[in-house]
């Protein structure tokens, strides 16, 4: 059961360089990708919101936020400043 768990934090590891780099778009392939294996996992939508927000496409980081702060919103210190981001 371990190696669908190692593809993911791979998948993950990927879409965090790319981000880095500024490539948002293959971030948000690549977080697409695992958030249809995964849809609740905090992270995954987290930084799928980011990516979003960083593309300017704030409306839609806005979905992904709002789902991890219904869920914990006290899991991400900086989770009310990009929502605050995304609604400007």
């Amino acid at each position: 059961a371990q190696e669908p768990e190692k593809a993911l934090a791979r998948m993950n590891r990927d879409a965090q360089n790319a981000m880095r780099y500024g490539e948002y778009a293959t971030s948000i392939g690549i977080y697409d990708q695992l958030l249809k294996q995964q849809p609740d996992n905090l992270e995954y939508n987290y930084q799928m919101g980011v990516c979003y927000l960083n593309s300017n496409n704030r409306k839609e980081a806005l979905k992904y936020f709002q789902k991890v702060y219904d869920k914990n919103p006290s899991q991400y210190p900086t989770l009310k400043y990009m929502m605050a981001q995304a609604y400007q």
